[in-house]
């Protein structure tokens, strides 16, 4: 397996840099819908957005690194300019790592829309377990959280 190239660093940090400021922006209309759709625990069906950085870096790159390294990244470039802070930094380390341990696993072979679909599932699945300690959803009900977890 190939290693990654200078080239590809710089490329991936400037596109996860250009990612971070996107959800950074998602961050306002993640605002004003969330509360609309809290009311039901569908407000995690906007969470998608999040999820990408991993799965995107590691198609475009195909590289081993790169999928945690971009969502790294882009988590810490918005975690700068928005108010979610190390937080971000977290969960970016969260939502990377399972998407590159799939690439692993695969051998960095395996790019159909089933292996992406999975490397995503596995992201967010990683990310509700997070979520679910951090905002303390044992608390909450269990239909609740098969909503949350479905979104």
């Amino acid at each position: 397996m190939k290693k990654l190239t200078i080239g590809e660093m710089v490329f991936i940090a400037v596109l996860g840099t250009l990612m971070g400021v996107v959800w950074w922006a998602y961050t306002f209309l993640n605002d004003i819908l969330a509360p609309f759709l809290k009311i039901f625990a569908l407000d995690g069906l906007l969470g998608g957005m999040w999820l990408m950085g991993g799965t995107f870096f590691g198609y475009i790159i195909r590289k081993r690194g790169s999928a945690l390294l971009g969502e790294v990244i882009a988590a810490v470039a918005q975690g700068f300019i928005s108010r979610w802070g190390v937080s971000s930094l977290i969960y970016g380390l969260i939502q990377g790592l399972p998407v590159e341990l799939y690439f692993l696993i695969t051998k960095y072979k395996k790019w159909s829309y089933l292996h992406m679909i999975i490397a995503g599932v596995l992201s967010a699945i990683c990310s509700y377990a997070l979520t679910f300690f951090w905002y303390g959803y044992f608390n909450m009900n269990i239909i609740f959280n098969i909503i949350k977890f479905i979104c």
